[in-house]
């Protein structure tokens, strides 16, 4: 896979999530129909809270197309090139935080990161 096939593919799978799909697509091949026990558990993705852990190639592309949604996009790692895409991608309300920070107040965490079998971050984020 590409970059931009991942990237759109972690947006469907984050519509997924906040859409509540899953349990509509099972109620719709078993024959039942009940908008309302779906929605109470679905929710729009505009102004929801995006942290990214690793924003490189695959995270910038996500975070272009969560533009479209108005979501407050957060990183866990300040590296040089996130910094860089700030100063060239102003429109973008990028902030930086450590971790746990992300985890506490984000509504949904992606990481895009190499795993290197020593590296610290990667071992916290498989324990979640």
């Amino acid at each position: 896979m590409d970059t931009v096939s991942v990237a759109e593919d972690e947006l469907m799978r984050i519509l997924i999530l906040v859409r509540n799909f899953v349990p509509g697509y099972h109620q719709s091949i078993t024959g039942e129909w009940d908008v309302a026990g779906i929605a109470h558990r679905a929710y729009d993705l505009e102004g929801k809270t995006i942290g990214t852990v690793g924003v490189g190639r695959i995270g910038k592309l996500l975070l272009q197309r969560l533009k479209p949604f108005n979501c407050k996009c957060m990183n866990a790692r300040s590296t040089s090139w996130s910094f860089g895409l700030k100063l060239a991608w102003p429109l973008v309300d990028l902030c930086y935080y450590g971790l746990l920070l992300l985890l506490l107040i984000c509504d949904e965490v992606n990481a895009f990161m190499d795993y290197f079998g020593d590296d610290l971050l990667c071992h916290v984020l498989m324990l979640l």
